[in-house]
């Protein structure tokens, strides 16, 4: 090569020509094309550095080596993304999609206490340990939150289904599941529109229980809205004004 560098850009030119209008079709292959492409760069180089223009003794040279190195380059970024754990990921859910197996699609993050008593329920069976209906409900309510956290990778849980159980194993002094009826889930259900919002409750009374508790004992009902501290319609707190006859 170094004796007659055109002799051998004349001999590299049908492999060029070949290569240069296919797509990489996979890893081996983009290894093979890079190492020819850094072969071929080395030998214009010297041609170049001898004063003639590749494609003054191969035609076509110029045009065919810009798009070997595009193809090349467009693969590498392919590979290299494939390679990473985000690409692997992504083509797995390729494969997944082509062989017709269900995508997952995660719930929304939930805004509020949109937990119904049927996905209470549903919690509940999810987690139900060996012994079954025996079991208390916080024990499954900890056994649920603990198989989340295996699934979720963390404790995520417990600000999304968490209160809500908390909160009917309170309301419900910590049945075994088995004692869990009807009636039960209506007074759940029931109880869950009547909780306040945190706001004018001390740090130590913001469970779900107690603010629904403090609610009751003392007889309040939500306001929609607070009205003005100088009202006489409402002149306590938004979660503050009493029930009338």
């Amino acid at each position: 090569m170094d004796d007659d560098p055109q002799q051998a850009l004349r001999a590299l030119w049908p492999r060029l020509r070949e290569l240069a209008p296919e797509p990489v079709h996979d890893e081996d292959d983009y290894v093979e094309r890079l190492a020819f492409q850094k072969v071929a760069f080395e030998v214009q180089f010297i041609v170049r550095h001898a004063g003639t223009k590749p494609d003054e003794v191969v035609n076509g040279w110029d045009e065919h080596f810009v798009v070997l190195v595009r193809e090349n380059g467009r693969a590498g970024s392919r590979i290299k993304k494939n390679n990473s754990l985000e690409g692997r990921i992504e083509l797995r859910r390729q494969e997944l999609f082509a062989a017709g197996s269900p995508i997952v699609v995660p719930p929304a993050e939930p805004t509020g206490l949109a937990v119904s008593p049927a996905a209470v329920a549903t919690a509940v069976k999810a987690a139900l340990p060996p012994e079954g209906n025996r079991t208390r409900l916080s024990k499954a309510l900890q056994d649920f939150l603990n198989w989340r956290e295996g699934d979720d990778g963390d404790r995520r849980a417990e600000n999304d289904v968490s209160p809500v159980i908390q909160f009917a194993v309170d309301l419900w002094n910590d049945p075994c599941i088995g004692d869990i009826g009807p009636d039960q889930l209506v007074a759940l259900k029931s109880a869950l529109p009547e909780i306040p919002t945190p706001t004018g409750f001390d740090q130590n009374q913001r469970s779900l229980f107690q603010r629904w508790s403090i609610a009751n004992e003392n007889d309040y009902i939500m306001c929609a809205m607070a009205a003005p501290s100088n009202s006489s319609e409402c002149p306590h707190p938004p979660w503050k004004r009493y029930r009338t006859a």
